[in-house]
């Protein structure tokens, strides 16, 4: 692998993770922007649905395109000793931290209710009642949710204790079950099977498939990219201006739900094609920040685990306080992610000062 896209991987991470607790971390109901009758509120809205809602949307699907990416850059032919090696290495990598991470907020779930149980003044016999109710089945995949198609039909949508994980769980499936269909319809098809995998994305037509379309779609085609030998870092004006074209797009058809998820995932693609561009210019720049990209899937794993609500409550203290107003919505929405990164990153450090073993088994050995 080129040395300057291997630096550009490692940097990118970090940048992506400041995305993704955007994207968890909204003060206000997005639903949609008010244009009659925008007022300081809906300004606050328009902010948080720009960003969270759509600019931050690509990081997700940039971190399954470099998952691809990396799976197979060194594969010349898939066979059964290179399937067998990628496998152990993702044992480590994937399902191990998948298998703490979840199993440790389903106990800390239930230490706290314990807690909150004896607090208020309840028994034994309560806190037995507790301990029978836990699906202990669906430690791995806690609860659902539904999530309306561009078509208005709706799919249920399955989370681990541990939310953010679902796209470690799509990645286990996807390298251990899927990566040889990957390379075989990928060498098959040139490639060409990617535009029936982004009409599948693009549209939400995928009832039924019990793990997300856009986990397939941007793994294949990091995959392509690295099967086929095609540097990433691709220098094209056009597809930068229609990059930024589809976030306008997507963010003036917010209302509109099919057309703005449509310039939503279209933008998304694009995204993904083009942010390599962008930090091949600023790469030197970043390289101070290199020591943070070894904490990224920590701080994915870890941030909703109780932190993320604790700063919102903490939050709400300050808005009672003081009283909510437009100004301090928007100042706590910026703040409040990095409060989350700066108690993720001390207790990495904390972990890694007096752990490091636990820490390597729960980070994936990264």
């Amino acid at each position: 692998m080129d040395s300057v896209l291997s630096k550009i991987i490692m940097l990118v991470r970090f940048p992506l993770i400041v995305g993704v607790v955007m994207i968890h971390y909204t003060n206000v109901p997005i639903d949609g922007i008010d244009f009659l009758h925008f007022s300081s509120f809906e300004f606050v809205k328009a902010v948080e649905i720009f960003f969270s809602r759509i600019l931050f949307k690509a990081c997700v699907p940039i971190f399954f395109f470099i998952s691809g990416y990396l799976y197979f850059v060194n594969i010349k032919k898939m066979n059964i000793t290179t399937y067998r090696k990628k496998t152990n290495n993702r044992l480590y990598s994937l399902l191990v931290p998948y298998l703490l991470w979840n199993i440790s907020f389903f106990l800390l779930m239930y230490f706290i209710n314990t807690i909150k149980l004896l607090v208020n003044g309840k028994g034994l016999h309560e806190v037995m009642l507790l301990f029978n109710s836990l699906k202990w089945q669906n430690v791995l995949y806690g609860w659902s949710v539904q999530e309306y198609t561009n078509y208005g039909g709706a799919v249920c949508i399955q989370f681990p204790y541990d939310a953010p994980l679902w796209y470690v769980f799509d990645l286990i499936i996807i390298t251990f079950l899927l990566s040889p269909l990957i390379w075989l319809f990928l060498k098959k098809t040139k490639g060409y099977v990617l535009f029936f995998l982004a009409l599948f994305y693009i549209s939400a037509f995928w009832y039924g498939i019990p793990i997300r379309i856009d986990g397939i779609f941007y793994f294949s085609l990091g995959a392509y990219f690295a099967i086929y030998k095609i540097n990433p870092i691709i220098k094209n004006k056009v597809l930068c201006l229609f990059a930024l074209l589809f976030v306008v797009l997507a963010f003036c058809t917010y209302n509109i739900y099919v057309i703005g998820e449509i310039c939503r995932k279209t933008y998304c693609i694009l995204g993904t094609l083009t942010i390599w561009n962008l930090f091949a210019k600023v790469t030197n720049n970043l390289e101070r920040y290199s020591s943070l990209a070894r904490m990224v899937f920590f701080i994915y794993a870890i941030h909703e685990m109780y932190i993320l609500n604790f700063v919102r409550i903490l939050f709400d203290k300050i808005n009672l306080f003081i009283g909510v107003n437009w100004a301090l919505l928007l100042v706590e929405y910026f703040i409040a992610p990095i409060l989350i990164l700066t108690t993720c990153i001390f207790l990495y450090k904390l972990i890694n000062s007096f752990a490091p073993k636990i820490l390597s088994l729960y980070d994936g050995r990264r």
